[in-house]
């Protein structure tokens, strides 16, 4: 790059020779004799990344540049002030779970009487899921995706469908309150009560709760029917006076203005059921068994990278308390973090070591009290977008020590996907206001430090359709840089290079079985393929007998490599297979990322657009593919973005396998399975996206589903079942199934299994 200007930005692509560019860049500078080897300071963001640019210089025989990650470089700065190299720790590093084991650790060793341990109880039982008002949600879609991620589990392990059956769930739990959530409506005697569940039953005084997710005015979510959600309300209200049973009812107003809790307790007390709290360390380890340990780990892991983004940015934790007293559940999750922190700080000072964040932070205050005085005319920063607040700190000071230094970065805002440990894109897509005529110094000194942005758009590692696709997808997001990437290798618009493959099974079926139709395709003969996953346990959990087969199937054509989608960063192979897209709380997109205590952390909270972290990495393991990227998307959890990419605008291929799934006759989007997840209770049909779609099957008397055709035909699942059964004539998906009491209370008869929806009903079976 010929450019010289004092602030330069290189907006690159993937596969645009960002490496090459900076190695140019290093060699105009000293054949054009700007500087000497030694005036030039390179930044790389990880080891792997400095050793392939001081291979690269030694080559060229430039073995004088200053190449370092920027953290090592800190270390040297604290070292040569020191007069000795700080001891940086290892047993708290954020790497291999050491850090999440430490507070796992702490949390556990907390006195059962103190106030932080009713604190932890505290968020697991009530905060543990932050409250996100249903208006936020532009659609049920949306809104289903956001339930799936956060994983709405009680602490009695009740699978709930909406955030006020959760507090409910949990309130009734940690007051000893035995209950069954969605259990079949016992008091009406085998009439209708394979189709009513009501939420809660509270077991020992036969009492009922329903949550109504209604507001002040009666409206619902606007996803859901409100003529037909209110005649549901009536008809369970007048079924509980028919049959004499208590109900209480909380809306979701009352979960609006916080009074849900208060209304329940009162309703409780006036029929007698008292309140007997179990105790913290009760609360807390049901939290650690939990959704198998899920839950517990989510909490250790937020606050680890909170810990991280806190250290960046050298934050005051008791003024974040003092400014969240207002927020219950903010302070809740800082007492807690507190806690940690301090005994976090006080293992380092035993061990006299330091970790990363202290790297920069001690470094950068050396450099501004004029300790250490950095000498480089030029400054070149690799992998830019990985920027953190505290990496600009310190660049922001050595830039301040000599008014001529002059910076030269490169990066792809589209590649940003660490903000785990503090990275943040903004510091790219506004540079101008960071480095630029906008900067700090600048003001200081009155002297304007112009940037000058250019792009780097010709991508010499996949085709135009790729780049179509994913470039399409990534920009979705307002934020990004606007960019489109030219290929030399441009392919008809037929040759769809991004396939989406939908089923069900698993990761080994639906892997088994791309592999079925792929492995022997000549189009693959000689192309190594590379395996990605959106967490490492996802491909490390392949039995090595699995694995095996994998290599041993596509043994034919080339080598098989896994990896997860962040480590797959800065790699490329022939063919990429992204496994396991589905909506879940350790899914793609995940939503571990999404928890609004880190705005209190970042340095930018304005990621507004939804998922904005995970449609980068998404992009990052798209585009590793030189040929084909395909990508294996689960139909019972659909992830949201193999919905989005299952498009016609992306011009991808879209295959689906839904054998062995019955779809929902009413939404045509979701199937219809069993529900109940207990195998001892009677089987409960219904869609699986039942948050948005209300349709119930109706199941036989061998307890299968049944199923009506087009031709209103319908047939047990179980084919060696005889039992008839005829369609109900008075609406569309209905069937005819038989009631009757086991106390003879009444007539057997028949009527529609979607009963009170359909009111039809006949003494007999029709002929």
């Amino acid at each position: 790059m010929i450019l010289d200007e004092k602030r330069n930005l290189i907006v690159a692509g993937a596969g645009t020779g960002k490496t090459t560019t900076i190695l140019a860049k290093v060699l105009y500078l000293i054949k054009s004799k700007k500087c000497m080897e030694e005036e030039i300071l390179l930044l790389a963001f990880t080891k792997p990344a400095k050793a392939e640019m001081e291979q690269r210089l030694e080559k060229k025989s430039l073995s004088k540049v200053k190449v370092s990650t920027i953290h090592a470089l800190g270390r040297e700065i604290i070292g040569q002030v020191n007069g000795k190299p700080p001891k940086v720790t290892t047993e708290l590093s954020s790497e291999n779970d050491k850090l999440n084991a430490f507070i796992t650790k702490l949390t556990n060793q907390l006195d059962q009487n103190s106030s932080l341990h009713s604190d932890l109880a505290k968020y697991f039982s009530e905060y543990l899921v932050p409250f996100k008002p249903e208006s936020d949600f532009k659609n049920g879609g949306e809104y289903l995706s956001w339930k799936r991620m956060n994983s709405l589990v009680t602490l009695n392990n009740d699978w709930v469908k909406s955030y006020g059956e959760l507090k409910i769930g949990n309130f009734l739990y940690v007051n000893g309150i035995s209950h069954l959530y969605e259990d079949d409506y016992k008091a009406m005697h085998g009439r209708f009560n394979d189709f009513y569940r009501p939420d809660f039953f509270i077991v020992d005084k036969a009492v009922y709760i329903e949550y109504f997710g209604i507001d002040i005015d009666g409206n619902t979510s606007p996803w859901i029917d409100n003529k037909k959600y209110h005649s549901e309300i009536v008809w369970k209200r007048n079924i509980h006076k028919e049959y004499g049973t208590n109900l209480i009812e909380i809306t979701y107003q009352d979960l609006i203005d916080d009074v849900w809790q208060k209304k329940l307790i009162k309703q409780l007390s006036d029929l007698d059921i008292n309140l007997k709290p179990i105790s913290n360390s009760d609360i807390v380890e049901r939290a650690k068994i939990i959704n198998d340990s899920r839950i517990f780990n989510r909490f250790s892991k937020l606050v680890s990278q909170f810990l991280t983004l806190f250290k960046s940015k050298s934050l005051d934790i008791n003024k974040l308390i003092e400014d969240n007293r207002n927020n219950p559940r903010n302070n809740t999750f800082l007492r807690i973090f507190n806690y940690i922190f301090i005994e976090y700080e006080k293992v380092l000072k035993e061990k006299d070591s330091i970790d990363f964040m202290d790297m920069l932070n001690q470094s950068s205050n050396f450099i501004k009290e004029s300790q250490y005085r950095p000498e480089w005319k030029y400054i070149i920063v690799d992998e830019f977008q990985d920027t953190s607040f505290a990496q600009y700190d310190f660049i922001n000071n050595i830039l301040a020590v000599n008014e001529d230094t002059k910076l030269f970065c490169v990066g792809d805002d589209w590649q940003s996907i660490f903000a785990f440990s503090g990275a943040d894109y903004h510091y790219m897509t506004d540079y101008k206001e960071y480095f630029g005529v906008a900067n700090f110094w600048s003001k200081v000194t009155g002297k304007k430090q112009e940037a000058t942005l250019i792009s780097l758009d010709e991508t010499f590692r996949f085709n135009n359709m790729i780049s179509h696709t994913t470039g399409e997808f990534i920009q979705k997001n307002p934020a990004q840089i606007k960019k489109e990437l030219r290929s030399p290798n441009h392919l008809l618009t037929t040759n769809e290079s991004v396939i989406i493959h939908w089923g069900h099974g698993g990761n080994e079926k639906m892997i088994t079985q791309w592999l079925d139709t792929y492995s022997r395709d000549k189009f693959f003969k000689n192309k190594n393929l590379l395996i990605l996953a959106r967490y490492n346990f996802e491909y490390k959990n392949l039995s090595k007998q699995f694995r095996d087969f994998i290599s041993d199937q596509w043994s034919l054509n080339g080598k098989v490599n896994f990896n997860s989608c962040h480590s797959s960063k800065g790699k490329e192979e022939d063919i990429v297979l992204i496994i396991n897209l589905t909506a879940d709380f350790l899914g793609f997109p995940s939503n571990v990322i999404d928890d609004p205590i880190l705005e209190l952390v970042k340095t930018v909270n304005d990621e507004e657009y939804l998922h904005a972290e995970e449609r980068r990495l998404m992009y990052v393991a798209m585009t590793r593919a030189r040929h084909q990227t395909h990508i294996l998307c689960d139909l019972i959890k659909p992830s949201v973005f193999g919905l989005e990419l299952s498009a016609l605008e992306y011009k991808t291929k879209v295959y689906k396998n839904n054998s062995g799934l019955v779809s929902c006759p009413k939404c045509k989007k979701g199937f219809v399975i069993n529900k109940t997840k207990n195998s001892n209770k009677k089987a409960f049909y219904q869609c699986t996206r039942a948050e948005v779609c209300d349709y119930v099957a109706a199941s036989c008397m061998c307890g299968n589903l049944l199923l009506r055709d087009k031709n209103d035909k319908i047939e047990c699942e179980n084919k060696k079942c005889k039992e008839k059964y005829i369609a109900c004539g008075k609406c569309d998906f209905g069937i005819l199934v038989k009631r009757e009491s086991k106390n003879n209370k009444f007539t057997p008869f028949f009527s529609c299994h979607t009963f009170p929806k359909c009111k039809k009903s006949s003494p007999h079976l029709p002929t």
